[in-house]
């Protein structure tokens, strides 16, 4: 039977994507849960924690200029440390610095950032926890699908931002439909394609609302399980993030990203 947190559960707050209150940080909750799970839980509330630190790792290996990203279980000395040992890293980090050092790449045209994303999937995937590979398919099959949206209104092939060789990101590379072919399997694909373009706050934060739902829904059934918890850490990572971001920061925040995409996209109109 999977273990179930009923002390720890009862005592997590409810949470709104428009949190006004004061709440531990993603990072700070993260470091005191953990040592209340077993040992299998902990591991996978480590794995979600992972993505910052690849984001943090192609940070140093590709010198990109963004800030540090506290939310990962690696501090700035240590990753730099596991750069030159990289035993005690994952698999799918591991594997990121192997690709850098070699120049080589799994899917030729992929930027950085979106081939570290793919071996972080491929990690997720092959977790032994139902509630992370759930939520993982639906966050991969989901980023896919923006990237054919942005790939489209930006008029350059989709085949050449989608990532992954299973059948379903293959439907997205070929289909001319509207909505990729998905909508029928996935409904929620139709909030995706009719979101606002002219207004990429808005976007962000009805995308982040499609991930709450997705995720109350998956770990509806779980009562004080593990799913809670990772659901309510996502939340407040979530929920943190737009904390953080006022309009007018907010605003230019998503105006760089918005004009980074473009100038990747031109990239790859290239390739």
């Amino acid at each position: 039977m999977a273990q179930q947190y009923y002390y720890l559960i009862s005592g997590l707050p409810g949470i709104t994507i428009d949190e006004s209150r004061s709440l531990p940080s993603f990072k700070t909750l993260t470091d005191d849960i953990l040592p209340l799970l077993s040992e299998e839980d902990a591991v996978s509330l480590k794995l979600i924690r992972t993505e910052s630190d690849i984001k943090n790792l192609i940070r140093i290996l590709d010198k990109v200029d963004r800030p540090f990203d506290n939310n990962g279980n690696l501090s700035e000395e240590a990753l730099e440390a596991s750069i030159k040992d990289t035993s005690a890293l994952p698999a799918c980090m591991q594997r990121i610095i192997t690709s850098h050092k070699e120049s080589s790449s799994a899917q030729l045209g992929l930027a950085p950032d979106d081939e570290a994303s793919a071996e972080y999937f491929n990690e997720l995937f092959s977790s032994s926890d139902p509630f992370i590979k759930a939520y993982s398919k639906f966050e991969f099959i989901m980023r896919n699908v923006l990237a054919g949206i942005a790939a489209r209104n930006f008029k350059i092939p989709v085949e050449n931002v989608i990532v992954g060789n299973d059948s379903i990101s293959d439907t997205i590379r070929k289909s001319g439909s509207p909505d990729f072919g998905l909508s029928a399997e996935y409904p929620w694909v139709n909030k995706l394609i009719t979101l606002p373009a002219d207004d990429p706050i808005e976007s962000e934060k009805r995308i982040d609302l499609l991930r709450w739902s997705v995720m109350d829904e998956l770990s509806a059934f779980d009562g004080f399980g593990s799913a809670v918890v990772f659901v309510f850490a996502l939340k407040l990572r979530s929920a943190e993030r737009w904390k953080a971001l006022v309009p007018e920061v907010g605003r230019a925040l998503t105006e760089k990203l918005v004009s980074e995409t473009r100038t990747r996209l031109e990239e790859l109109i290239r390739i």
